[in-house]
């Protein structure tokens, strides 16, 4: 962590440690099975991992037969190994936050 790019690891570290719910997408990596490395940082730093959460992305199913109405989409890493604080919600057609 003693980088430049470092510092935001640290500082989300410092954050999480001090209770402050931290919170990244997994990442837009295109079906990677694990999440980006900011995302997953609790998986190596355990004690933040009750204040960190992991978010991958959802769209709804193409397949209309199926009994998933959503599932993860394209440009979504998955959770993978920080599944433990990892969440997945809708991801795409989001038109206001209002």
């Amino acid at each position: 962590l003693g980088t430049i790019a470092g510092g935001a690891y640290q500082g989300a570290i410092d954050a999480a440690r001090s209770g402050v719910l931290t919170i990244f997408a997994a990442g837009n990596d295109y079906n990677r099975n694990n999440p980006d490395a900011i995302s997953g940082l609790a998986y190596f730093v355990p004690e933040i991992a009750p204040n960190w959460l992991s978010v991958a992305a959802l769209q709804q199913n193409p397949d209309t037969a199926s009994a998933n109405p959503y599932v993860i989409s394209t440009f979504s890493s998955r959770c993978g190994y920080a599944a433990s604080f990892c969440v997945s919600a809708p991801g795409t057609k989001i038109y206001s936050s209002i």
